[in-house]
This record gives C-alpha cells, sequence and structure tokens, in this order.
C-alpha cells in the first residue's frame, strides 16, 4: 500500500514537473481556496472583506448581475463577507502555505494525490492481486481525467483521498477513523452522502457489525462539527456559505441558494454528463473495465457489484440535473469499481493457463496499452494503434520480467505501469515507429531468460535503430541520461549484463535525437526498472518505522513536523526587510485602481490585479505576470508589470512601508508591449518625481532622495498615465 501510495506521489510529481510554471496550478475555485489560506495566515481570520468585495458593491459598469457561478462569498451571521466553500481544505493546508507559500499548495496536493493512490490501493487489493490492483489504482488516477488535477489546488483530490481512506479503513475494521474521514468529505462536499449506502454495503459483505456502528458514531460526530460550525459562521446548523451566497440582481446584493442548481432536465443533463465537454465517455474511459469485473463480482461477492452499480446509479441520476455538472463529481463512484477493474485485468492474465507462471507479466502486458490507448481525452483506440499496442504489451512483457528478477514480488509490475504513465511517453507510443521498436526490443532482450532469444531481441534492436531515419546526435555528445539506466539496470540482469555492451554500441550514435531531442523511449524505460526496489524498500522502511514509535511517537512526529513548518515560515516574517516592489510581499500588499475602479481581484495564477471585464489578458493587469512573464532585451525580467488600460490612468499604492533617505526605482519597457507615457511618483501622497517613459525597450534606474522621511511609515504611490501605456518596476527603499 504504501509503495504504491509513493508510485502514485512520483507519477504525480513527474505530471506536475511536466507542466510547472511558478502558481499556474491555482485556477478556478484554487483561487478563493488560497484567499482563505491568505487571511488565515496572515491574520488568523477567514474573513473575506477585503477580497473582490467591490464585486457586490455596484457601481463598476459589469456586475450589475451577478450570479452565483461568479461569486465566491457568503453572507456571514455579523454581516461579513466570508467564503462560499468550505474551509476545511485550507485549514488543513494552511501549515504548508505558512512554511513555503504558494507551493505549499501544490505540495499538498500531491500529498493528498498520493494519500488517494496508496487508500484506493488499499481498498481494491481486497477484491483482486496486487498487481491487478495496482493496475487499477494507477490507472484510475493516470489514465483517467484525475491526472490533469495532480498539478492543481482544488478540493475535489482532497475528498478523492479522504473518502478512498474512509472506504479503506471501514473494510481494514479501523471503524473509528473511517468515520471521521468519510464525515470530513462530507464537510468539503455534502453530496458524498450519496455513497454512504454503498459503504454500508461494503461493510454488510463482511459482516463486520461493530465497525458499522464506530464508523457511524464518529461520522454523526463529524456531522456535528459541520452543524456547529456552520451555526459559528453562518448563524443556523443547515446554513452553510452555499446557502448563504452572495449574488448581485438588478444592481442590488441578495442572497442564493446553491441547492437550486439541481434543475436541469433530465435527458439534457444525461446527455452533457456523458459526452460533454466534461462528458465521463472521454474523461473517465478507463472505468470502461471494470464491466467484466463487476460480472466475476456479481457471482463471488454480490453485496460488493451491488455498492458499486448503486453508487454510480445514484451519482449519475444526481449530478444529472446538476447546472455545473463535470466529471469530478462522479470520482468516488470511479474509484468503487476499482475492485471490478482489478479483477477484469486479473482475470484476463488467468485465461493464460499454460503460462500460469508468468501471470504478473501477463497482467501487466494486457493492461500496458489499455493504459496508453484509454488515457485523458482519448479516443477509442483506432485500427492504425494496433502496431503500437502491440509493440507496448511487449515491451510492458519484457520490462516485467527484468523488474521480477530483481524484486522477486508483484510490485515488479511497478516498473512498467510507471514507465507507460510518465507524462508525455503515451503520445510517443502511440506514435509508434522506430523508437517504440527499439525499446520493445531492448525489453524484450533484458527479459528473456535464454541467451540465444535475448541475442535475437539484442540484434533487432540494433538492426531497428541503424534502419531508422539519420537523425542529428554524435557518440560524443550523448545525453547523461542515456548511459545512466544501463548504470541502474546492471546489477539486476546477472550474467546477461554483457548485452547491454552491444546495445549501446548499435544504439547510442542511431538513437541519439529521436523524437526531437527528447530521451529515447528505451532509456525512459529502463530508468523505471529500479522503481519497484526503491519503492519496496523505502516503504518497508517507512512502516517499520511507523510500527516502532507507537502511538505516542506518531504524535510527536506530526507536533514536531508542524512545529518545523512554523518555524520555517516563521523566520522571514521576523526578519521585516524592506519592501521589494517585485515580490510576493510587493503584490500582496498593493492596493491597485483604474481611475476610480478598485482591482480587488487577485488571480494567484498570474500574481496579478485584475480589474474584472476591464482588463484584457495577463498583460493588461498588474502583478508579476508570472504564468505569461515579460522580456526586456530578449531576457526575462522579472519585475512587477504596471499598465494603464485605454485612456484610464493605473494607480498603485502600497501602505505602511519603512522609509529610507532615498527611493530606488527601476524600470523597464518590455518587449512584448508598448511604452510611451507618464509615471509619477508620490509619498504620502506629495510628488517626488515624474518620469517620461521611452518608447523603445530598454532598462532605467533612478534615485529620489527622501531624507525627510528616513525612519518613518509612509505610504508609496505609483501612477501610470498615457494610452496602452506599460513599465516594469522594480526596487524601494533601502540599499540595493
Amino acid at each position: 500500500m504504501v509503495a504504491i501510495g509513493l508510485a502514485a506521489t512520483l507519477l504525480g510529481v513527474a505530471q506536475a514537473a511536466h507542466e510547472y510554471a511558478p502558481s499556474t496550478w491555482i485556477e478556478r475555485d484554487g483561487r478563493f481556496y488560497v484567499n482563505v489560506n491568505v487571511t488565515l495566515a496572515e491574520r488568523g481570520s477567514v474573513v473575506q472583506d477585503e477580497l473582490a468585495a467591490s464585486w457586490y458593491e455596484g457601481g463598476l459598469g459589469w456586475n450589475e448581475n451577478l450570479d452565483a457561478a461568479w461569486s465566491n462569498l457568503a453572507l456571514g451571521r455579523d454581516g461579513v463577507h466570508l467564503p462560499k466553500h468550505p474551509i476545511l481544505m485550507p485549514v488543513l493546508s494552511t501549515p504548508l502555505f505558512w512554511a513555503f507559500g504558494l507551493f505549499g499548495t501544490l505540495l499538498f496536493n500531491l500529498a493528498m494525490f498520493g494519500l488517494a493512490g496508496a487508500a484506493t490501493f488499499a481498498f481494491a487489493r481486497r477484491f483482486g492481486t496486487t498487481s491487478g490492483a495496482a493496475v487499477a489504482t494507477l490507472g484510475l488516477l493516470l489514465a483517467t481525467s484525475i491526472r490533469e488535477y495532480a498539478y492543481d489546488y482544488h478540493v475535489d483530490v482532497l475528498i478523492l483521498a479522504l473518502f478512498a481512506l474512509g472506504v479503506a479503513l471501514a473494510l481494514g475494521r479501523r471503524g473509528w477513523i473511517a468515520g471521521l474521514a468519510i464525515g470530513a468529505a462530507v464537510m468539503l462536499r455534502p453530496t458524498t452522502l450519496l455513497w454512504l449506502p454503498s459503504i454500508a454495503l461494503l461493510v454488510a459483505d463482511r459482516r463486520d457489525w461493530l465497525t458499522l456502528r464506530r464508523a457511524l458514531i464518529t461520522g454523526t460526530a463529524m456531522i456535528g462539527v459541520i452543524a456547529l460550525t456552520n451555526w459559528w459562521l453562518f448563524g443556523a446548523p443547515w446554513w452553510s456559505g452555499y446557502n448563504r451566497t452572495i449574488v448581485v440582481v438588478d444592481g442590488v446584493a441578495q442572497l442564493a441558494d446553491h441547492s437550486n442548481a439541481f434543475g436541469v432536465p433530465w435527458g439534457d443533463g444525461l446527455r452533457a454528463l456523458w459526452s460533454g465537454p466534461w462528458g465521463v465517455s472521454h474523461r473517465l474511459t478507463f472505468a470502461a473495465f471494470a464491466l467484466p469485473g463487476l460480472a466475476i463480482l456479481g457471482r463471488r461477492r454480490p453485496l460488493v457489484a451491488l455498492a458499486s452499480a448503486l453508487g454510480v446509479g445514484l451519482s449519475v441520476l444526481v449530478f444529472a440535473r446538476y447546472e455545473w455538472y463535470g466529471d469530478r463529481f462522479l470520482w468516488p463512484s470511479a474509484l468503487l469499481l476499482t475492485p471490478a477493474i482489478a479483477l477484469t485485468f486479473d482475470a484476463g492474465a488467468k485465461l493464460v493457463r499454460r503460462l500460469r507462471g508468468l501471470r504478473v507479466p501477463i497482467l501487466v502486458a494486457l493492461a500496458a496499452p489499455a493504459l496508453s490507448l484509454m488515457t485523458l481525452g482519448s479516443a477509442p483506440p483506432e485500427a492504425s494503434h494496433a502496431a503500437a499496442a502491440l509493440a507496448t504489451a511487449a515491451l510492458a512483457f519484457g520490462l516485467t520480467l527484468t523488474a521480477l528478477r530483481a524484486t522477486r514480488s508483484e510490485l515488479a509490475a511497478l516498473a512498467p505501469l510507471s514507465f507507460v504513465l510518465l507524462p508525455g511517453v503515451r503520445e510517443r507510443l502511440l506514435e509508434g515507429g522506430p523508437d517504440l521498436w527499439v525499446a520493445t526490443c531492448v525489453a524484450l532482450a533484458l527479459g528473456v531468460k535464454r541467451p540465444l532469444l535475448a541475442f535475437t531481441f539484442a540484434a533487432l534492436a540494433g538492426a531497428a535503430a541503424v534502419m531508422s531515419p539519420a537523425v542529428d546526435g554524435t557518440l560524443a555528445d550523448p545525453p547523461l541520461l542515456l548511459v545512466v539506466p544501463a548504470a541502474l539496470a546492471l546489477p539486476l540482469l546477472g550474467k546477461r549484463a554483457w548485452l547491454l555492451a552491444p546495445l549501446a554500441l548499435l544504439l547510442v550514435p542511431r538513437v541519439v535525437g529521436i523524437g526531437e531531442g527528447q530521451i529515447p523511449l528505451f532509456a525512459l524505460a529502463l530508468l523505471c526498472v529500479p522503481l519497484p526496489i526503491g519503492f519496496d524498500r523505502l516503504a518497508t522502511w517507512a512502516m517499520a518505522a511507523w510500527r516502532a514509535v507507537g502511538v505516542k511517537g506518531r504524535l510527536g512526529v506530526a507536533a514536531a513536523a508542524l512545529a518545523l513548518l512554523f518555524v520555517i515560515g516563521l523566520v522571514p516574517r521576523l526578519s521585516d526587510p524592506p519592501l521589494r516592489l517585485a515580490s510576493y510581499r510587493g503584490v500582496r500588499e498593493a492596493r491597485v485602481f483604474l481611475d476610480d475602479i478598485p482591482c480587488d481581484f487577485l488571480a494567484w495564477e498570474h500574481l496579478n490585479w485584475e480589474c474584472a471585464t476591464h482588463d484584457r489578458g495577463v498583460h493588461d493587469e498588474v502583478g508579476l505576470a508570472t504564468s505569461q512573464p515579460l522580456h526586456v532585451g530578449g531576457v526575462e525580467a522579472r519585475m512587477l508589470l504596471l499598465s494603464a488600460s485605454g485612456m484610464r490612468s493605473r494607480t498603485i499604492t502600497w501602505e505602511g512601508v519603512r522609509a529610507s533617505d532615498a527611493l530606488t526605482l527601476e524600470y523597464a519597457i518590455p518587449d512584448e508591449l508598448g511604452g510611451g507615457g507618464t509615471l509619477d511618483v508620490e509619498v504620502n501622497g506629495e510628488a517626488l518625481r515624474s518620469i517620461s517613459l521611452p518608447d523603445q525597450p530598454g532598462r532605467h534606474r533612478v534615485s529620489v532622495p527622501t531624507p525627510e522621511h528616513a525612519g518613518e511609515t509612509v505610504s508609496l504611490t505609483l501612477r501610470l498615465h498615457g494610452p496602452r501605456a506599460a513599465v516594469l518596476v522594480d526596487g524601494g527603499f533601502g540599499d540595493r
């Protein structure tokens, strides 16, 4: 279980690294969850009065009507603005946010992604083999739409992790904790109650009434906590932010009830849920592999099959009528299908009875093409993919044999599964071509037992490389990662390690550069061979340490971890350095206006302040523009963007700034935007300098003496005038 959790975490990290750009994992409702992180870390409060409050006050032109889809605030018991969304996720993630800032929210999401993997495997493993459960788990997380949420900060991954944890604990006779986990999932999304009958059926299948009673007790206690929280925040136990959402109708602020969103006609809703932009037919395609397994479960464990079918049926009926439908609302239903998916692949492997000793490699060979062909957004397999699917199956078979020699356990399946699910590999597998066939022959050469057969595959690998079109790259300049896999695989191959020498001589000159400079597939495949050993040993160590420390030790470790995070976050806050304009602090403490229109929506994915509907795009806002960086002279400029919109002036003010005897201001005209206009500099409302901005890109620096304000706390204002003017700024008071 721990090993699978580590594998899921690693693959989630690989996906995040593949997509990484500063703060871009924060989007959609994630912006509003971060707002709560910020107020909790800064003031220990969830009150949201300062963020996007102007949306509800009228006078902006666009907000005469503001519906619940736009609104992110709810009316609290004392008339304050509170989050519309549940606060549990920000509360849980704030220690990481406190220590690491915005990056801490990504770390939290990846940790929950790994927890979802471990818990899902623990659930599926009770009904299938280790390898079958591994396929079902990694397939659910990484061959469906769930994969894209690894790089995200949203409540859906946390709900899946808590739900999977609750189900696994309930079947593991840990009723007290199971009830807490399921109750927490209900706190995050009340519709999680839909799956309680399915959980009850799963426990009833084991006739474990004691666990069921304990889960009901702690689950009811969590419901009580939810009621008390709602009473404290909103004034009534049955009210939540979704019942008190602030909207604007004809310029008048009023309250809306989110429960009214379940009114879509059945027919329209079912069609959208199936084949719409977020339809399950192309985003949860992998779940189709549950159908044969459900038939098996129906014979062996009818209550388990009924639990899966009931969960799917109820959720489809409810969310088909939801105005803001999406496949993510059906993830718990997909989770309930993982035992059936595991049994499907187990049954496929058992069909080949004469090769019983090769059950694990056969299972993986069956699963690998499925995972590659039915990944997120893929259409049903085409005829042109048949050869690629066959080669992928053979490649996975060979990798499994090689990994089995090293691990002697079913965890060997993690090597090919991890390879197939690496970001970008699926697309390359579907392309086929020499790169895939070379990788397949290399894997089979290393995996088969008979030396003559191994040498044959090695020769075929060399021939495939030699016959491939000429590519750039020489033996004198191979990528380092081309050599590393061979070094890692050497101790695993025993007497046949010598095969790697002629393979390297044949392959390196021709394979380097295949796929426009990408690492060859065979190198990536060999890199995955040692993974099962690493996961197994790390998991063994972790579990041994977990058992050794006992309950008190675990609580001590948790307390020490929280204390460490607190200290890490406290150090920069106590240092209190001078304000630097182009910094997170510079953005966070800024007050921005477009003429007299407040720009109080902080788009965290760009680290920009936005005047909603008035600003057009990232480069028409005020902030660091981290998602679309600007350049000066072709070099990325990490400075604060200040842009005027049309004929309106832009004003940015910092209050409570500690002044020195001089203000050093760096400014630049970006390559991508026009210059011109005038930049006024004010301290405490007094004009200090008016800078005529050049039209051409370039960097400049000016120092403004401020001896009369040295040691004082002042307000600093920059005001930009000029049609479509833009400037990048940095600096501040103090030595630079």
